[in-house]
């Protein structure tokens, strides 16, 4: 059995995952954070679980007694279960990581708190706003960079309203990494804006491309 505390990562044992994505991280362990949350949202949305609120600080980092990294999303404070009554309708969270769609039907544009009445989070909350939200932090894992470096909160809306895409130009580890040709394109079916969403990828299928040959990173997992 492997003393989790003497691997390279054990620091990293139970921490918001936020607190440790950065540029340069060794590849490996980027490949389990990726891995890990679609498969963890690819769970939730199986069980028609919504979790409305994915972002690097909802993501644990857990290391089992075998030294295997395993994020673990939490914080289901906003989550419902798609047409069951019961949730949570107000919190503090980030545009960085929230689908437009969100943003815009809320109306909470001026104030860093989301407000969603109860009676509207079925036809607000979705499984393909959650794509949005996964596919910004893969982004942010896989390059160590936040989505819409550099901008604020204004900013990030006004970017939304006109339909930009974070910039690659600000995500230059992944730019330069041998799977880019394959990644970025699947980042960019999370983010698809189309009338019903239709053009938007499930979390099974951004599982499946990240799991899928060549192998993600020459690693295998």
């Amino acid at each position: 059995m492997t003393d989790i505390y003497s691997l390279p990562w054990s620091h990293l044992a139970d921490k918001e995952m936020s607190s440790a994505i950065y540029p340069n991280t060794i590849s490996i362990i980027v490949t389990s954070y990726a891995i890990g949350i679609a498969r963890g949202l690819t769970h939730l949305h199986s069980r028609d679980i919504i979790h409305g609120d994915l972002t690097p600080k909802n993501v644990l980092i857990h290391i089992d007694e075998d030294g295997k990294i395993m994020p673990e999303i939490s914080d289901f404070g906003r989550a419902k279960i798609l047409n069951v009554r019961g949730y949570t309708g107000s919190l503090n969270t980030t545009r960085r990581y929230t689908a437009p769609e969100v943003l815009f039907e809320t109306h909470t544009l001026e104030s860093p708190t989301i407000t969603i009445p109860p009676e509207r989070a079925n036809e607000i909350l979705s499984k393909e706003s959650d794509v949005w939200s996964l596919g910004m932090v893969l982004l942010h894992v896989l390059s160590g960079v936040e989505p819409y470096h550099g901008l604020n909160e204004n900013h990030i809306v006004l970017s939304l309203s006109r339909r930009e895409e974070p910039n690659p130009e600000n995500h230059g580890d992944m730019i330069n990494c041998p799977f880019r040709s394959r990644v970025w394109p699947l980042l960019r079916r999370c983010w698809e804006i189309d009338q019903h969403f239709t053009k938007r990828c499930s979390a099974k299928d951004c599982l499946a491309t990240l799991e899928a040959p060549p192998k993600f990173l020459n690693y295998e997992i």
